[in-house]
């Protein structure tokens, strides 16, 4: 039997005969950049994009309070209240006038649903239904609803079995040779069949992998030519994290939907958001009909009090700018501590985005035992991370100060110092 009545999320489910009753760590308190277990031990906690000002903020748990007094809850079905319309708003003036709307859903993978929805009722709209098909690129995580997770390349469809239909995988795009199997892949496809293809600028869950930023402008006017929409899946790189508040618009990707999630309530509230250009909105609103698509808590008053209140801190810190340096500071340490590691592949970042790849004396990808071990060597060192398919993903808070900073690198460099000498 489990020890346990939760099924955590992506959860290895061993035979009964080999669970060894191991437990969970427990976390009980987060302060500042750290959080603190049952017997009162503090780490610095980078294993997620999520807590982006970091844990106990009295802003914002101020602002949460005054809003559960004053509104607890309400609906946006036909009805509207002053948070949501100034956070869509507020979204739209930090990343581009391009966009004229934005709707509201409960997680990262909700918002790129949406996202996917919206693009193919904008060709229905247009007179074109039968673009209903999606292209995503090999390493992407999109999220792990129906469809989010059939554009997903992690073996979802292994597990579940067949997802939505008409979703394909391209090359990673790191130089212009796999823009032309992109561009071959629609033609064998239809382009006439193709909604939109799915962008993450910097691949999260594949290793803090960035798109060369040569291919942003190519791949649009890759769909340009053919009349595909462009969705930026900037739930884990926007809103500061990557050291802006947009990837996408940076790089001149000009997408016609940007979907951001995990920094925008830093976790006080269960919320991302899809923006709409108006070209899109323009063309959604032209002959009338109805957006078949919602969810209860959707624009949920609490949760708009949150972004609000973490925009607020973004800007009044500069943030932003702050992840930009801090993280090329952090890099550049980091890099420069490890490169004579036999055990380091490469060590890459952008931002607040940091990633450390493994291999082993035969150059090959490290197995989940040798992560194991180094992430029990990091937990020692007072870190934690994420440690996936051999490389170390870290997103330390952007409010990390520069000595925790230097914890951070010493940490990182103490783990890797006990599996080159023996732990490994």
């Amino acid at each position: 039997m489990a020890s346990s009545h939760v099924l955590h999320p992506f959860t290895y489910m061993p035979p009964v005969s080999q669970r060894n009753g191991e437990e969970w760590l427990k976390l009980v308190m987060g302060e500042g950049c750290w959080v603190y277990d049952e017997q009162d031990t503090a780490y610095l906690y980078t294993t997620t994009a999520v807590p982006a000002l970091g844990f106990g903020q009295k802003q914002i748990q101020k602002r949460l309070h005054r809003q559960y007094r004053k509104l607890s809850f309400a609906s946006i079905c036909a009805s509207t209240h002053e948070h949501v319309e100034e956070l869509a708003q507020r979204l739209i003036d930090v990343t581009s006038s391009r966009f004229s709307q934005v709707f509201f859903s409960n997680d990262g993978s909700g918002a790129v649903e949406s996202a996917m929805k919206l693009s193919r009722l904008y060709h229905a709209m247009r007179g074109e239904p039968e673009r209903t098909g999606f292209i995503s690129f090999s390493g992407n995580y999109h999220g792990t609803t129906f469809a989010s997770g059939s554009v997903t390349d992690m073996g979802i469809d292994g597990v579940f079995g067949p997802g939505l239909e008409q979703c394909w995988i391209a090359p990673f795009p790191r130089n212009h040779l796999d823009l032309d199997q992109l561009e071959q892949q629609m033609l064998e496809k239809g382009t006439d069949q193709i909604a939109a293809v799915l962008v993450e600028p910097i691949q999260g869950v594949g290793g803090i992998v960035a798109m060369p930023d040569a291919c942003f402008a190519q791949i649009r006017q890759l769909c340009n030519k053919y009349g595909i929409l462009l969705i930026a899946d900037e739930v884990t790189t926007g809103l500061g994290r990557a050291g802006t508040w947009s990837v996408s618009e940076d790089q001149q990707l000009h997408a016609d939907l940007i979907v951001y999630g995990k920094g925008l309530t830093a976790g006080y509230f269960p919320m991302a958001a899809t923006l709409i250009t108006d070209d899109m909105v323009q063309t959604l609103f032209a002959s009338g009909g109805i957006f078949l698509h919602g969810a209860t808590l959707s624009g949920h008053p609490v949760g708009c009090a949150a972004a609000l209140e973490v925009l607020n801190i973004m800007e009044r810190k500069q943030l932003v700018r702050r992840s930009a340096q801090l993280g090329a500071v952090i890099l550049q340490k980091l890099q420069h501590r490890l490169h004579d590691y036999e055990c380091v592949r490469e060590t890459r970042g952008r931002g607040l985005m940091l990633a450390v790849s493994f291999q082993t004396a035969a150059k090959e990808s490290v197995g989940a035992d040798w992560g194991t071990r180094f992430s029990g060597y990091l937990r020692e060192a007072g870190i934690l991370a994420n440690f996936f398919n051999s490389d170390l993903i870290m997103y330390p808070p952007l409010t990390i100060s520069d000595q925790e900073a230097q914890f951070l690198i010493e940490g990182v460099v103490y783990a890797v110092e006990r599996m080159e000498t023996g732990g490994g």
